[in-house]
């Protein structure tokens, strides 16, 4: 019968009582020790609310982790977004940030009530989306560069879902870009915009690409291009703004964070479980379905993509005095 040495016995026994206290052996597994909280900054039933649910839903059921969701509404996501900053570097409190929150809103308030650059840890990108330039029947054109050249003969108004959104930040990047001019129409929320495109109340609006989708598909509406980089998969037909102006990128994106100086055994356990998580069939297939493309980045990697936004929203604000309402 084989038996351990007596020396490495002895280190196991003292070692082993340590793992179980709170706060130490992070790497060894004693972390979670209780139920964490998931912080998600808009209403219940929203696409924020959506795409974070079926993620703690997957750490759930294939890590067994309690993940509790907390809808903090209110100022158009900064609320959530300050509580999640103010809260313990503990690894008990995660923040579902976004573009908005995390990119945009720090380039546009003055004080939102956080840093956005230095008030959180950057855990996973969770996924991206494409924001899609829709028109009217009527218009005359079919893609952006006869967007441009229209914005060239004079001012042409498009509507979003609202000043700041990631919709208006979109056509405000192209705007800057080019020199467009493009007189903004914000409503109350994407469905009002949608109503008056599909009266033709307005030519042109910037929407999501998935609650445009079954418009285009019925013909009430056509799609001129897409904001990402690459094609969507959902209307691989329609060019990418980047095919007609070199350069250009808005995406939409959505991430887990946590409170600033989490420790680094933490971090990487955390994003381990969220990119298994966002590798498993079923959050790729129901991401898929919302239009949603998994992120599955290293901390580091999601951290220097979150910094490139925040100059990127910083220079758009600057070149073309975008206010908040």
């Amino acid at each position: 019968m084989l038996t351990m040495p007596r020396r490495s016995l002895l280190r196991r026994t003292l070692v082993a009582p340590l793992l179980s206290i709170p706060g130490r052996g992070w790497a060894q597994g004693s972390y979670p020790g209780r139920p964490i909280r998931l912080i998600i900054p808009f209403a219940a039933g929203g696409p924020t609310d959506v795409l974070a649910r079926i993620l703690a839903a997957e750490i759930r059921s294939t890590a067994g982790w309690t993940i509790v969701i907390e809808n903090l509404t209110g100022g158009g996501g900064t609320v959530g977004t300050a509580a999640a900053a103010r809260a313990a570097s503990d690894g008990y409190t995660w923040f579902f940030g976004s573009g908005g929150t995390n990119g945009i809103h720090a380039a546009l308030y003055p004080n939102p009530g956080y840093d956005a650059a230095n008030d959180f840890t950057p855990l996973a990108l969770a996924c991206t989306t494409a924001n899609i330039f829709v028109a009217h029947p009527s218009f005359p054109v079919n893609d952006i560069a006869g967007l441009l050249e229209q914005a060239r003969k004079g001012p042409l108004t498009y509507g979003t879902a609202g000043v700041g959104t990631t919709t208006h930040m979109s056509a405000e990047l192209l705007k800057m870009m080019t020199g467009a001019n493009l007189i903004h129409v914000p409503y109350r929320g994407g469905g009002p915009a949608m109503n008056d495109l599909l009266a033709g109340h307005i030519p042109v609006m910037v929407d999501a690409t998935t609650t445009s989708f079954p418009h285009v598909k019925d013909g009430r509406i056509k799609a001129l291009a897409v904001t990402t980089r690459g094609r969507d998969e959902i209307l691989p037909q329609v060019p990418t703004v980047g095919e007609a102006v070199r350069g250009y990128e808005a995406t939409a994106w959505f991430g887990v964070f946590g409170p600033k100086n989490l420790p680094p055994e933490i971090v990487t356990q955390v994003n381990g479980i969220l990119n298994a998580a966002l590798r498993s069939e079923s959050v790729v297939r129901r991401f898929r379905e919302l239009g949603a493309k998994p992120g599955q980045e290293t901390p580091q990697a999601f951290g220097a993509y979150v910094a490139g936004e925040l100059k990127k929203w910083r220079d758009v604000v600057a070149a073309t005095g975008v206010r908040p309402e």
